[in-house]
């Protein structure tokens, strides 16, 4: 039997599809239906022309319709043959492009397509050709969010759905970073076919991790499964952790993780203490998470201006035979 990943790699798009149109750093989740309009990035258009297509096909948006488009032709346009030796001699003025605000919108009205406008700001800028290979490709980049409307369908994951909510609405998923959640995955030792006893307030994001790692293509629930012996323990909540773990420890098995996660590291502190005078528990570890993001291109490698400041905390710990 093929496994997931490639089933939904080689799946078709059809209607009531749940997507992710992402475009640069914007992305948000649809379901597709026919003749029913959309916005992203403040565009207004239909997802009828994804329909037949697979996940990670690039789009462009025409006349409020979705149109199939070539990436790759796409990231090679715009290349100048002319750049300069530096910067040193270029200001920032408006007097440098000759095209008018009111000239672009006209552009714009008339049906013009992006590329198009972005070539037309390239011959009428007086700075264009005397800036670096560098300064020339961040200007076009700039011009591309701005005046061409691309998306790409993919499909939600976890990874795209912890970035998409951190970046939007964070508070929603307990401020869990991408980082984060793939700790809580790796101490929890998720596999397949392993019964984790999870209490999660992320909109289910940590669950929806979870079953992705352990690659169930089918999702059961049952009652009978609180009260048997559970694999691991994972708690990422909003709540004060203590009596929600020392509810369910009676439930996991010997010689299995606990994974605590809190945005703030206090709840955990009370929770190791209670945990301790219980006993039957060992390795107790408090760790804050990190996380430094680089901006990786030739010659101009290094760490993002804006990053996030914290990733909140995690209490890890180990099971043993159960007190008597």
């Amino acid at each position: 039997m093929a496994c997931a990943e490639n089933i939904s790699s080689t799946k078709l798009l059809s209607e009531n599809d749940q997507v992710i149109l992402k475009k640069g750093k914007c992305c948000q989740v649809f379901q597709i239906k026919k003749k029913r309009f959309v916005w992203l990035d403040k565009v207004k258009f239909t997802l009828d022309g994804v329909i037949g297509h697979r996940y990670g096909t690039t789009f462009r948006v025409t006349n409020g319709e979705m149109v199939k488009v070539n990436k790759k032709e796409l990231d090679e346009a715009f290349q100048s043959t002319e750049q300069g030796k530096d910067n040193r001699g270029l200001h920032d003025l408006d007097s440098n492009q000759k095209l008018s605000r009111d000239d672009i919108e006209l552009m714009k009205k008339t049906g013009m397509e992006g590329e198009k406008i972005i070539d037309q700001l390239i011959e009428n800028s007086t700075t264009f050709k005397d800036k670096t290979e560098y300064a020339q490709e961040k200007w076009i980049k700039k011009k591309k969010k701005k005046h061409l409307q691309i998306f790409t369908v993919l499909k939600p994951t976890a990874r795209l759905l912890c970035e998409m909510y951190h970046g939007k609405a964070p508070q929603k998923i307990c401020h869990i970073r991408i980082d984060t959640l793939a700790q809580i995955l790796t101490y929890s030792n998720v596999r397949a076919n392993c019964n984790m006893a999870v209490v999660d307030t992320t909109n289910g994001l940590v669950d929806m991790g979870n079953h992705e790692k352990g690659r169930r293509l089918e999702r059961r629930f049952s009652v009978a499964c609180l009260f048997s012996d559970s694999f691991a323990l994972i708690v990422a909540c909003k709540y004060h952790p203590t009596p929600i773990v020392l509810a369910l420890l009676d439930y996991i098995a010997p010689c299995r993780p606990i994974v605590l996660y809190s945005q703030h590291k206090e709840p955990l502190m009370d929770c190791y203490a209670f945990m301790r005078e219980r006993g039957g528990i060992v390795n107790f570890r408090l760790t804050e998470t990190w996380l430094r993001e680089y901006q990786v291109l030739p010659m101009r490698t290094h760490p993002h201006i804006g990053m996030s400041g914290g990733g909140g905390y995690l209490l890890t710990a180990l099971t043993l035979m159960k007190p008597t």
